[in-house]
């Protein structure tokens, strides 16, 4: 074989063997590269996010439509909760690889024990991964790609702590509890009824022209209402929100408050192009957790002061629990919008 021909099949063979390495290079960056892509940068692309809890045998599937969260496609998700997992998401960076020796031994535990998250965008699935406990120093999170062939320990960068509680999939955790979010110009009107006493009670009908008061008892003039209280009540349904759903309670105890109590007062709310939304608020009994027993002249109390038992429209499965120091502000007789 002449030199020429040797020559050249040693270039071709260089090229060949160089390729290879150079494809294996770039294979291998890759990999890892994507093994490691747990962050979404642009997370407003995101309109779906589906968490399962294989051990729990449990899911929850957000899901963003008009710019609004809603959980299981059954209630409006809470904002704040929905912020604090998209930062996450977002922020999350890889701090080091899990050790070699333990990679199968945490794959397999983040597959069994861990939170399975599927991110969406359009109906596409752009990304899965795993989340699992926390390191033993409370300060890393064990994290892994579905397909990837390790796992990691991710955290975000100047935040102390581990990211698990962010992927949670109870249903009730993740509901939104505000029961109320309306300007005062999205209000139609707003009915208080006292049940116990029907000269206490009132209707707000709202109108461009402004608001008007009538008494659910007798009547009074209207000239002896002062305009200001009514504006700047209306203007107190910009935030309410319920405490939570009180988890002592069996269904039989919460079908008894509902069946066989009396609500002491019933609120009526009808915004503009929406149903009316009705809370029968009910009395709360005295009980290990009650934060007062007697007045301030030592006589005891009948009931709770600070808290409330409550249903939203009639719905008798579920008994919320309202706090005084939200809704005692809307809570008003007609007496209260008088001129002094």
């Amino acid at each position: 074989m002449s030199n020429k021909k040797i020559l050249l099949s040693l270039l071709i063979l260089a090229l060949v063997i160089g390729g290879y390495f150079l494809l294996k290079k770039d294979k291998s960056s890759t990999l890892v590269k994507d093994e490691t892509a747990f962050a979404v940068e642009n997370t407003s692309e995101i309109d779906q996010i589906f968490m399962k809890a294989k051990f729990l045998n449990t899911s929850a599937t957000l899901t963003k439509q008009d710019n609004k969260w809603t959980i299981n496609n059954k209630y409006d998700a809470d904002g704040s909760k929905i912020n604090v997992l998209l930062t996450a998401i977002r922020d999350v960076r890889v701090k080091h690889p899990v050790s070699k020796d333990y990679w199968d031994m945490v794959i397999r535990n983040l597959a069994g024990k861990g939170t399975k998250v599927e991110l969406y965008s359009k109906g596409k699935k752009i990304k899965t991964y795993y989340v699992g406990g926390p390191t033993p120093d409370n300060t890393g999170t064990y994290m892994w790609i579905e397909g990837a062939a390790k796992p990691y320990i991710c955290h975000i960068e100047g935040f102390v702590g581990y990211l698990t509680p962010r992927y949670f999939v109870n249903e009730a955790d993740w509901r939104s509890k505000m029961l109320f979010e309306l300007q005062e110009e999205d209000i139609e009107w707003v009915k208080i009824d006292w049940t116990e006493n029907q000269d206490k009670g009132f209707t707000i009908r709202n109108s461009e022209n402004g608001a008007s008061i009538e008494g659910l008892g007798k009547s009074r003039p209207q000239n002896a209402v002062n305009a200001n209280k009514l504006k700047s009540y209306l203007k107190q349904f910009d935030r309410l929100s319920y405490e939570g759903f009180p988890n002592n309670k069996s269904k039989a105890e919460i079908d008894s408050i509902y069946t066989k109590t009396m609500p002491f007062v019933v609120l009526t709310v009808k915004a503009k192009n929406k149903e009316e939304k009705t809370i029968r608020i009910h009395r709360k009994g005295l009980g290990t957790t009650s934060k007062s027993y007697v007045d301030e002249y030592g006589v005891k109390l009948p009931f709770e002061q600070d808290n409330y038992f409550a249903f939203l429209n009639n719905n008798k499965k579920e008994m919320m629990q309202l706090q005084d120091f939200v809704f005692g502000k809307i809570l008003k007789t007609y007496d209260d919008f008088l001129l002094e």
